[in-house]
């Protein structure tokens, strides 16, 4: 399954799953962070994300047994889930759903770039460092066109 709106090498995996195999109402999860892309400038390494019923993505030709084995030259992960202990806040059930897959990605589309934050950078101040990825999406949507 693709993103109907802009057709790109993405799926998200919490699509169609089962609440009894995949359930997360509201938590804090652990994430990953590349804080060398823009999107992420002034994050550390690993960061708190607020979840809730929300998308983890699957790139390129990622197959459930391989997570984002082969990445498209247009697709960069931003942040990512990590291998395990995910959970730092709350409660969760199928934590290897969502392990190792990406929560935050930037794509080139055209001469622009699509930027898919995959849980709530902004929620309430539950996570007052994610506000950075969405803050950063916004610059980056300014900065020059791709070529």
């Amino acid at each position: 399954m693709q993103l109907p709106a802009f057709t790109l090498p993405i799926r998200n995996v919490t699509a169609n799953q089962r609440d009894a195999e995949f359930y997360i109402p509201g938590s804090i999860l652990r994430i990953t962070v590349d804080p060398t892309h823009p999107v992420a400038y002034g994050m550390p390494p690993e960061a708190a994300a607020f979840f809730i019923h929300s998308p983890a993505f699957a790139v390129g030709g990622a197959s459930s047994q391989t997570p984002n084995a082969t990445l498209p030259d247009t697709v960069r992960i931003v942040a990512r889930y990590p291998d395990s202990n995910l959970l730092m806040s709350g409660w969760m059930l199928g934590e290897p759903v969502i392990a190792r897959r990406a929560a935050v990605v930037e794509a080139v589309l055209g001469t622009g770039r699509v930027v898919l934050l995959g849980f709530r950078a902004e929620h309430r101040g539950q996570t007052h460092g994610t506000y950075k990825l969405l803050f950063n999406s916004l610059l980056l949507a300014t900065s020059d066109p791709v070529r």
